[in-house]
């Protein structure tokens, strides 16, 4: 700040030397001779030059700058960074974001998708190489690797909601999060709750499809049809359910006449 005063006081100085000068060069063509005004400018020159030397290098004036500052700022970064899969720069920015506003549910709720990308590319690793179809094959009833982004998952969700009760989505990634961990009790209910919160959604027919997943996992196939077929109810062209449906019937066909009743 100080360093800002000096600069700005030495350029009112050299303005007012400016118009001082000029008033005696303009002077000079009646009361002076010429090498007067050019002793004068030279000497002018000179100061202005050592002054504008000295403080210009020291004080440049600042350039606009573009960098983060608010939560908003380091979230969006968050979103873009999150947007071409790269996860690092998302949880940092997240975490920044976060650090300058602990009740941001936006950047909680990316951060919490954050872990589970994470959670999900460990796991589809270990499938590949154990030879199964796919990351959603729910015979491995949870994730062999990723449990620790699992629990950071799992926790970021359950802040999404406690600073936004009515977070369907926060609901179903809870879900995912704690049905991978293996918690299945806690997964039913966060999938119920999304559920309830809105029936008729996306959301709602993801969340039956995952509570299929747990009762077929767990041999309740009439439960894990019945879920299925709600998922169905809302969005008939919902490819995972419709497979899910096709399987189970395949392989219980009992399951088939029931429905025909």
């Amino acid at each position: 700040m100080k360093r800002s005063v000096i600069y700005i006081g030495i350029l009112l100085a050299l303005v007012s030397m400016s118009l001082r000068v000029v008033g005696r060069v303009h002077a000079s063509h009646k009361h002076h001779h010429h090498e007067q005004k050019n002793a004068e400018e030279t000497e002018y020159e000179k100061y202005a030059a050592r002054t504008e030397s000295k403080y210009d290098q020291t004080t440049p004036t600042p350039e606009p700058t573009n960098e983060p500052k608010t939560p908003r700022d380091f979230f969006e970064l968050a979103v873009k960074a999150f947007r071409v899969g790269d996860s690092r720069n998302a949880e940092i920015y997240c975490q920044q974001a976060i650090n300058r506003d602990k009740h941001y549910a936006d950047a909680h709720y990316l951060l919490g998708q954050v872990y589970l990308f994470r959670a999900a590319e460990k796991n589809r690793l270990e499938i590949k190489n154990s030879g199964f179809e796919s990351a959603q094959n729910k015979y491995v009833k949870q994730y062999l690797k990723g449990i620790d982004e699992l629990e950071l998952a799992k926790k970021q969700f359950q802040i999404v909601i406690q600073l936004q009760p009515k977070a369907v989505d926060a609901y179903l990634n809870l879900g995912v999060a704690t049905d991978n961990l293996g918690e299945e009790e806690e997964a039913k209910k966060a999938y119920l709750k999304a559920i309830e919160l809105k029936p008729y959604s996306t959301t709602a027919r993801d969340a039956h499809n995952n509570l299929g997943l747990i009762y077929q996992t767990d041999g309740d196939v009439e439960k894990a049809a019945e879920q299925y077929r709600e998922a169905l109810r809302i969005d008939a062209t919902f490819s995972a359910s419709r497979v899910n449906l096709n399987r189970l019937l395949e392989k219980y066909p009992k399951l088939k006449k029931d429905e025909d009743k």
